[in-house]
C-alpha cells in the first residue's frame, strides 16, 4: 500500500512472487530521488491502507498469508526529519 507525505511516498507489504507476504516498508525520497529502507511491520500484511498524519505513518487491516482479514493497526512515529536508522520500531495499537 502506498501512503504520501510531502516530500516522501511510502510503501508498505504486499507480497513477493511465490505469493508469501512480506512486511518490508520503503520510502520514497522525492527531493533527494533515492529509495530508504525503514524498519518492517510487525505483521506481513497485503491488501491493507496506509496514510499519514502529521509525522506517523499508520499501516491499517488487510490480510494476512492464510487469506484471512486483519484487524490490527501499527504506527511508525517520526517519519519526517531523521534517518530511517534513528526511527524507531513499529507500534501495534488499538485494534479496528
Amino acid at each position: 500500500m502506498t501512503s504520501l507525505q510531502p516530500q516522501f511516498i511510502f510503501i508498505s507489504g504486499g507480497y513477493i512472487q511465490n505469493g508469501q507476504f512480506i512486511n518490508a516498508v520503503e520510502r520514497y525520497d522525492c527531493m533527494g530521488d533515492r529509495w530508504e529502507s525503514l524498519p518492517g511491520l510487525n505483521l506481513a500484511r497485503n491488501g491493507h491502507s496506509s496514510c499519514t498524519l502529521g509525522k506517523t505513518l499508520y499501516v491499517l487491516g488487510g490480510k494476512d498469508d492464510d487469506d484471512r482479514n486483519m484487524n490490527s493497526i501499527e504506527k511508525l512515529a517520526n517519519i519526517v526529519g531523521q534517518a530511517p536508522s534513528a526511527f524507531s520500531q513499529w507500534q501495534l495499537i488499538q485494534p479496528i
